[in-house]
């Protein structure tokens, strides 16, 4: 993997003025040629992720591979289909010789990036799974340039890029990279399975002056929405230089899903803030039991940012809704909140084709499933 980074078109420079590297055509030249190279000879098929057998073979396959020693992450049905639904959306299946036995899968999808205030058409690289038997042994690099050729070649723009989010480190500069930070909810059991301390302590202090409304899985009053999505909008333009520029349709989504919890907060009849979270499930494997993780997506402040969360968080607890909350430094939410675990895990962010400046954690506001 690598070397393979090395020759990759990924530069850092000192201007927030952000350049395409190579044309679209000299980008396609170059997949084309690392493909013929690799000394992996296997076969693929991109297939319709909406037929609903073939995406049923994707959360599959997507939760058989995504695993972690002892824990693995378990996607929903919803929270997947919610990613997969655009139609931009390209999925691949990786086969042994012959079509017999499948070792891998990848999938990726037109995302509308604003960086440093200018807006970027970039493909979105995710959910690369590989066969166990055959990982590190570098066949990655082949199912990431057949997912790049795949869309290039579908692509009609002269300029064009991908952005990845890479846990390690690879021989290439990242333009950023963000830690994560969980909250403890349910301290009974996550100090069951060892995920905390038992001694570890957390009441949430409530002000009785925030009230919240909480919707998962259901729709909500047009004007709410609109105003909702119009001020998440401006607040990602005004705290961030990298986040993605939703469509209405694509946060009216959200509201829909069951596998993600919005909680907007008011004071009297005025919203003030807003917290959408996404509940992406940790397993233990040896123990088979479920933690309810609820990972920050996005939202907008404008109070006392930690006595907003504290009240969610009490307001979470309360109801039963979560086992814990996953957020980033990127959103500074971890400086407000006393016994915040700060986690083993980072994440690096790579703009493929594209020369930009490295930005700060709280630059950040872009952030993937």
């Amino acid at each position: 993997m690598s070397n393979f980074w090395k020759h990759q078109p990924l530069q850092l420079s000192d201007s927030y003025e952000i350049q395409y590297i190579k044309n679209t055509n000299d980008v396609l030249d170059d997949v084309k040629r690392n493909i013929s190279k690799s000394r992996f000879k296997i076969q693929y098929r991109v297939v319709d992720h909406e037929d609903p057998e073939v995406f049923q073979r994707i959360v599959d396959c997507i939760n058989k591979n995504y695993q972690m020693d002892n824990l693995s992450l378990h996607y929903s049905y919803d929270l997947l289909k919610y990613w997969f639904s655009d139609d931009s959306v390209i999925c691949i299946f990786f086969y042994t010789s012959g079509m017999e036995n499948e070792v891998g899968f990848i999938s990726g999808k037109v995302v509308n990036l604003i960086v440093n205030n200018k807006p970027i058409e970039s493909f979105e690289v995710n959910f690369l799974c590989i066969a166990r038997q055959i990982r590190n042994i570098g066949i990655a690099t082949l199912l990431i340039n057949t997912l790049t050729k795949e869309y290039l070649e579908r692509c009609a723009r002269e300029y064009t890029s991908a952005i990845y989010t890479i846990s390690k480190d690879i021989s290439a500069p990242c333009f950023g990279t963000i830690q994560y930070y969980h909250v403890p909810i349910n301290l009974e059991k996550l100090s069951a399975l060892k995920i905390i301390n038992q001694d570890t302590k957390h009441n949430f202090c409530k002000s009785n002056e925030i009230m919240i409304l909480h919707c998962n899985g259901k729709g909500i009053e047009k004007h709410l929405l609109l105003e909702l999505y119009t001020r998440t909008a401006n607040f990602n333009k005004k705290n961030y230089k990298l986040y993605e520029d939703k469509t209405l349709s694509q946060f009216t989504n959200a509201f829909e899903n069951k596998s993600f919890h919005h909680f907007i907060c008011f004071d009297g009849y005025r919203v003030t803030d807003y917290v959408c979270l996404y509940d992406l499930k940790t397993v233990n494997s040896k123990r088979s039991e479920e933690i309810s993780n609820g990972y920050y997506y996005y939202g907008f402040f404008t109070k006392n940012t930690a006595q907003i969360f504290e009240n969610i968080c009490a307001f979470i607890r309360e109801k039963s809704l979560l086992d814990m909350i996953t957020m980033y430094n990127t959103y500074k939410l971890h400086q407000y909140l006393e016994n915040v675990i700060q986690g083993n895990a980072m994440l690096n962010f790579y703009l493929f084709n594209v020369s930009m400046k490295e930005l700060r954690p709280d630059e950040i506001g872009f952030i993937t499933i």
